[in-house]
């Protein structure tokens, strides 16, 4: 795995949502939001291993630059809903 400017700014995004979900909605509220944030972190950050994995009905490799980009979806879907949330 190389460091890549996109998995930098990947990782930071996601410590400034976790930031800002903490100063917003308190630490009990926040506490997934870690969680929540592993899931395109690892898309991320992982692309072409994840896209190697076949099985079931998936019977080619997915190519690591789409796993990248559906991190990348999922991770400013994660923000956007931070970011307008109701707090608690």
């Amino acid at each position: 795995m190389e460091i890549t400017k996109s998995k930098i700014a990947a990782l930071i995004v996601a410590l400034l949502l976790a930031i800002v979900s903490l100063l917003r909605f308190g630490p009990f509220n926040s506490m997934w939001v870690p969680v929540e944030l592993l899931c395109p972190l690892v898309l991320i950050c992982f692309p072409d291993e994840i896209g190697r994995i076949t099985g079931g009905y998936i019977t080619r490799e997915t190519p690591g630059i789409f796993v990248s980009v559906m991190g990348w979806i999922f991770l400013v879907a994660a923000g956007i809903v931070t970011i307008i949330g109701k707090p608690k």
